[in-house]
């Protein structure tokens, strides 16, 4: 999936305000051109969405739970605290 097509189809969706700016969030942190996957913490997410953190934390299961995140599982950075790992996939 190209980056293009992720995010017109975001913009097109029926999704809420605040569900649409996690995943614009998601897709600006993606590596496109790598592996594809995703992790970012949920206090940048708040951070650069302007959304609480609570807000993000509620939105990203159900964005799963629609299939527009897929989880991969978590890592760890060098010294760092866990982060959850997502793939963005076309929901429904």
């Amino acid at each position: 999936m190209k980056r293009y097509d992720f995010e017109n189809a975001v913009y097109e969706s029926t999704l809420d305000p605040q569900s649409k700016a996690i995943l614009a969030c998601y897709a600006y942190h993606k590596n496109w051109n790598n592996n594809g996957k995703v992790w970012v913490s949920s206090k940048v997410m708040a951070k650069e969405t302007g959304l609480s953190e609570a807000t993000v934390k509620r939105r990203v299961p159900q964005l799963v739970k629609l299939g527009w995140l897929s989880y991969q599982g978590d890592t760890k950075y060098s010294g760092g605290r866990p982060s959850k790992v997502y793939d963005l996939n076309i929901g429904d």
